[in-house]
């Protein structure tokens, strides 16, 4: 997600000026240095459909085994990832400086509230806050040459309302929400193994599938349909790898595909699951 934030908000990286938001369709494109492009199988769009009015009990026992392997036999303390932050870090694409090395922590609480803070290595320290509060947001950049805050435009709300709302679908938990619908789809080869697929719907959640791995049972990719610059894209997180922390076991090595080209490529450091989050990060930089 995010993906058209890094485009747009206004930050300086290894002496390249990105945009402020608001580009227009003319900016020039993503520069990826070479050294870090990974070639991508041709994507497949997700098929939307109408959701049926109850899931399908094979899709549903793949989500179950999938819940078990990952908590252990304790799903139940899924619930405690409703209020999440966590760290990322690796390397990212930035508009017009290729793959730059970049630390993301982000904090999540459910359903509606989403902060990133992006730190963008170089000579001076760039940082770069979005915050996504249920139908409104800003974002602020902080760098030896600027520090400004501005409001979201009404275009970019929308477009991440629709690109966040499968923020969640790694954290697994939404898929044992009552209102969740599962159902079948084509499998998928992750890392040359085989991965089962099941298609996800859910209210206001937007078009996505899910795969977990025949052998281990744990989450490979999650994929989607998000918006950037109000036109829909297909957005793709692969896990390579998975770390447990206090009895769950997250994706940790992953990659961020937006139409097949590399987004961004890391592994977790840090999880935390504090009982609520501080309202205050929701409102100031």
């Amino acid at each position: 997600m995010w993906h058209r934030l890094f485009w747009c908000v206004g930050v300086a990286v290894a002496g390249v000026v990105v945009a402020a938001a608001g580009c227009s369709e003319t900016q020039r494109p993503i520069v990826a240095a070479k050294a870090y492009q990974v070639e991508s199988d041709k994507v497949q769009l997700i098929a939307k459909g109408t959701a049926p009015t109850q899931s399908d009990p094979a899709s549903r026992a793949v989500v179950d085994a999938a819940i078990k392997a990952h908590t252990n036999g304790k799903p139940e303390i899924l619930q405690k990832l409703k209020a999440i932050t966590f760290t990322k870090v690796g390397r990212g694409i930035t508009r017009g400086a290729g793959m730059v090395d970049q630390t993301w922590v982000e904090t999540l609480e459910w359903p509606g509230r989403v902060r990133l803070q992006m730190s963008f290595a170089g000579p001076d320290l760039q940082v770069v806050t979005a915050v996504f509060d249920r139908d409104g947001g800003w974002t602020h950049v902080q760098s030896p040459a600027v520090t400004a805050r501005k409001p979201m435009t009404a275009d970019v709300v929308k477009d991440i309302q629709i690109d966040a709302s499968a923020e969640w679908l790694w954290l697994l938990f939404p898929l044992v929400e009552p209102d969740t619908v599962l159902g079948p789809a084509p499998d998928v080869t992750v890392g040359e193994k085989p991965a089962t697929t099941v298609q996800v719907w859910k209210p206001g959640m937007t078009a996505a599938t899910v795969s977990f791995d025949k052998e281990s049972k744990l989450l490979v990719k999650v994929t989607y349909e998000g918006r950037e610059t109000q036109k829909p894209v297909t957005k793709e997180l692969t896990f390579f790898s998975h770390k447990e922390i206090d009895g769950i076991k997250y994706g940790d090595a992953s990659q961020l595909k937006t139409d097949g080209t590399l987004f961004f490529d890391g592994h977790l450091t840090r999880v935390e699951t504090p009982p609520s989050i501080d309202p205050k990060l929701f409102k100031d930089p």
